[in-house]
């Protein structure tokens, strides 16, 4: 499975905004913008990178449990990058630009480059 820009924003939106205080069971379903599998993978993936503090545990017959403790500060800083969607897009033209997709960087340098296109929105 290929890791999505909007799939991993996706995600820590859903976490930001289940988590209230303490840890959560965060599940997806049928309701969700993606599928289930896309969804578990990518908070997989976060989990593993550090931008999530949780653990995921698989169960039998398939699936997964996802308990999430928190987003991590590095988790914030690249929600907040992704909030942008001017930023984003500029940054996605840019890797075009350069012969790649946004989602085919590595993501600190995918973040860094939607940071920087945020800088140049506000002239910074």
């Amino acid at each position: 499975m290929k890791r999505e820009i909007d799939v991993i924003k996706y995600v820590l939106v859903e976490i930001e905004e289940t988590q209230r205080s303490g840890p959560i069971q965060l599940q997806f379903d049928e309701n969700d913008s993606y599928s289930t599998d896309k969804l578990n993978y990518h908070l997989r993936i976060l989990t593993d990178a550090g931008f999530v503090d949780g653990e995921i545990k698989g169960v039998m017959g398939g699936g997964q449990i996802n308990l999430i403790k928190s987003i991590t500060w590095e988790g914030h800083d690249l929600l907040d990058a992704l909030r942008n969607e001017k930023a984003v897009e500029m940054a996605e033209k840019e890797a075009e630009k350069q012969g790649s997709k946004l989602s085919d960087l590595p993501i600190e340098v995918a973040k860094s480059l939607v940071i920087a296109s945020a800088k140049q929105l506000f002239g910074l």
